[in-house]
């Protein structure tokens, strides 16, 4: 783990160099947990250090060992394969698919984030029907959690997630993105529903949903009533503008911001709008200068 988290170039490779040294060791050790520790530490230097072929053989070697890795470990390989500039479809299905047989063999309870990332993978990936399949993956998600595995309840970062792959399922079949778009508004509404608290980005991937609409009446009201309850609540900044200004035609986002000429400035904007953004913005910069002190 010292070597993973000492940010040297080599550090997998020592790492490993180590535990190969310490391998027969290894076998002998009866503590589950102190193995299982040692091959998620691989994992996640594997992963930090971008070579998910590398941590996808570490996983599935804790598996042929009858260990236990737990869902940070599955997230961890997913995440790393996504992370590269053409997303391995295969080996991302392949990885997600071994944690629903470990789940299925009652192994481990898996949690959001590692749904989460899947969908993210699906999304870098563009496969087919996304918004339809990342709809499916939550609705798993809500049914497992409601057979009691409190750990895989979606959060906002689930929805967000869902909310960003009907954006880039757009494609030039009118028929198709409004099929999208119904995803879309389903997973907004059910946000609104839950009472879940939306952020910005919620916001933002909405409003550019609305693209997923043909220009006209309906798309601009779409556009209008999301951009007013992310008034109401506090959300907007500088990416919700970016993203009004993509979607909105002139004359619309103009008189939404009540700007009449010029670029728009968040700082002349109501600041009952944009209250929650500072506050987030605020937040980060307590934190920063904590790890500072």
């Amino acid at each position: 783990e010292a070597f993973v988290k000492s940010g040297r170039q080599d550090a997998s490779f020592k790492a490993e160099e180590v535990f190969k040294k310490y391998d027969e060791y290894l076998l002998q050790e009866e503590d589950d947990k102190i193995v299982n520790d040692i091959f998620q530490s691989m994992i996640f230097g594997w992963g930090k250090n971008c070579d998910p072929g590398k941590a996808h053989e570490v996983l599935v070697e804790m598996i042929d060992r009858n260990l236990k890795p737990d869902s940070f470990c599955f997230d961890r390989v997913i995440e790393a394969y996504t992370l590269e500039e053409a997303a391995n479809l295969g080996q991302i299905k392949e990885v997600f698919e071994l944690m629903e047989n470990c789940s299925a063999n009652g192994d481990l309870e898996p949690n959001e984030r590692v749904y989460t990332s899947f969908i993210r993978a699906l999304t870098k990936a563009k496969v087919a029907s996304l918004g339809q399949k990342a709809w499916v993956i939550l609705e798993r998600m809500k049914m497992l959690y409601e057979l009691g595995n409190k750990g895989i309840k979606p959060t906002v970062f689930t929805y967000n997630a869902v909310l960003h792959a009907c954006v880039e399922a757009m494609s030039d079949d009118a028929t198709e993105n409004l099929e999208t778009f119904k995803v879309a508004l389903k997973a907004f509404n059910t946000l609104v529903e839950d009472d879940e608290r939306l952020d910005h980005v919620t916001y933002g991937n909405m409003l550019r949903c609305s693209a997923l609409l043909p220009q006209g009446s309906q798309r601009e009201a779409v556009i209008a009533t999301i951009f007013d309850r992310c008034c109401r609540n506090g959300f907007i900044n500088s990416y919700v503008i970016r993203d009004l200004v993509l979607v909105a035609n002139e004359e619309l986002w103009r008189d939404l911001c009540q700007c009449s000429e010029g670029e728009i400035n968040t700082k002349s904007l109501p600041a009952a709008w944009t209250k929650c953004s500072r506050k987030d913005k605020e937040v980060q910069v307590r934190q920063r200068n904590r790890r500072g002190s």
